[in-house]
């Protein structure tokens, strides 16, 4: 009634195409007024619920993951949006989770359905309706060989007719650091063991007790090999902080050997897009790159900080086109919501991977014997040293030793001289003492004797 919207105009770019934070706010707006919508129609908790719901919900959960990934290269988006589309996307799978624990199992009913009250509609071949439909293929119907292999429309699948395994798995990933990973831990254990069992489920939990055990190297691997597309994009919200446990572990093992570690294997390891992502991130935190390899003693590994307000800086990773963007090949975005999962891999460049990453592997394995000879030859060096200190410490304590008999000796030969000379002066004083006396003796002899000569006459 008021003609045509000139916000339109005003978001397109030169190419015509409209600005894709422009197009992300235009849907954010309208999934978060549907959840509402639902929540004002008690598609909430034990009031009403089914399939139609539970898929709505789905899509909506996928179509912000997506963007979590997809819009990191928009700063606008990693500073103003972020933030609320991660809050947006745990209400959705929060509701899911309220839809999934649903005792009387209603999630599986599809309320269009004539016959729902004797038969779940999610258990028939067109649970959404027309093509497209969940895990289906956008411009043909499923073949038998898909159908036997997606969720809904499979009834011999344990959770048919939703993707509850894929959301759980979802949930899990979003939610590794809170409480610590309590909530991984409790969450998990009120979760229904054929969905706990299942592989999606399974990887979540691999990738939770990586981000526990700071096993960088675990979760590059999982990131890279085994994710989903949708996995992929929730863990890239862990990869900046990995990354900088990565460099810090690193940083401490390889700088006390002194060794350097080539940029490019960095770049393998770290799944960064580019060397000079790497050498970005590297030079971020304090250290430098020499002649190709990271100096992990070029200086001390640190934080930077904002100089007005003291907050930590981060190193926002660069979009992971190669790694993540790639799992989704050339599926749309609605193929992505709707449950696709992107075209196979290509054989040729799967063959080029696997060659990479058995190089890769003996490279690591040539390394580590390096490595390990180089510490056997330090500790043979450090036992010769020992050796060596050993021996110089008995040789000193031998010489401190004879010196302090020798010390000893002369201390009991000037005791033994002072001695006799004592014992000498002490004869030599009684052989006077007795002359005195005997000479004494005399005299009184002789003047007695001439006293009594003195009285005859």
């Amino acid at each position: 009634l008021q003609g045509e919207d000139d916000r339109v105009n005003r978001s397109l770019t030169p190419s015509g195409v409209p600005d894709p934070l422009d197009v992300y706010q235009f849907m954010w707006d309208r999934t978060r007024m549907i959840r509402k919508d639902f929540t004002l129609q008690n598609y909430t908790g034990y009031g009403k619920n089914d399939a139609a719901a539970v898929r709505c919900h789905e899509r909506i959960a996928r179509w912000h993951i997506m963007m979590e990934h997809q819009l990191a290269e928009i700063d606008d988006f990693v500073v103003k949006q972020s933030s609320q589309n991660i809050t947006e996307l745990g209400q959705a799978l929060k509701s899911l989770n309220q839809y999934y624990d649903d005792p009387l199992r209603r999630h599986l009913a599809d309320v269009d359905s004539p016959s729902h009250l004797h038969r779940h509609g999610v258990e028939m071949d067109h649970p959404a309706g027309p093509n497209p439909v969940d895990m289906g293929v956008e411009s043909r119907p499923p073949t038998p060989a898909e159908l036997a292999t997606r969720v809904i429309g499979n009834p011999d699948s344990p959770n048919a007719g939703t993707c509850e395994a894929e959301m759980r798995s979802l949930y899990i990933l979003l939610n590794l650091d809170n409480d610590g990973g309590l909530e991984v831990t409790k969450y998990a254990a009120r979760m229904p063991r054929a969905v706990f069992d299942g592989p999606e489920v399974q990887f979540a939990l691999q990738v939770n007790i990586a981000r526990r055990d700071n096993d960088y190297v675990r979760f590059f691997r999982l990131l890279r090999e085994e994710a989903t597309y949708l996995q992929a994009c929730i863990m890239f919200k862990y990869v900046e902080t990995t990354r900088k446990a990565a460099l810090k572990t690193m940083q401490k093992a390889y700088g006390a050997s002194g060794l350097g570690y080539p940029v490019e294997e960095l770049v393998e390891l770290l799944c960064f897009e580019s060397e000079g992502e790497a050498v970005r991130c590297v030079e971020h935190y304090g250290l430098k790159v020499v002649d190709g390899c990271v100096a992990w003693r070029s200086g001390e590994f640190k934080q930077p900080l904002h100089p007005k307000s003291g907050s930590a800086l981060p190193c926002r990773p660069d979009k992971m086109v190669k790694t993540i963007e790639a799992k989704r090949g050339s599926a749309s975005r609605l193929h992505v919501c709707r449950g696709g999962t992107g075209l196979p891999p290509d054989p040729e460049a799967e063959a080029k991977r696997r060659a990479k990453d058995e190089l890769r592997r003996k490279e690591e394995a040539e390394r580590a014997r390096a490595e390990a000879e180089e510490k056997k030859a330090r500790e043979r060096a450090k036992a010769e040293e020992l050796r060596k200190a050993e021996e110089a410490r008995l040789a000193e304590a031998t010489r401190a030793r004879v010196e302090k008999e020798m010390q000893e000796r002369e201390e009991r030969e000037k005791l033994e001289v002072a001695r006799r000379d004592n014992e000498n002066r002490e004869r030599e004083r009684a052989r006077l003492q007795a002359e005195e006396r005997a000479r004494s003796l005399r005299e009184e002899q002789e003047k007695r004797a001439k006293e009594k000569e003195e009285e005859q006459e």
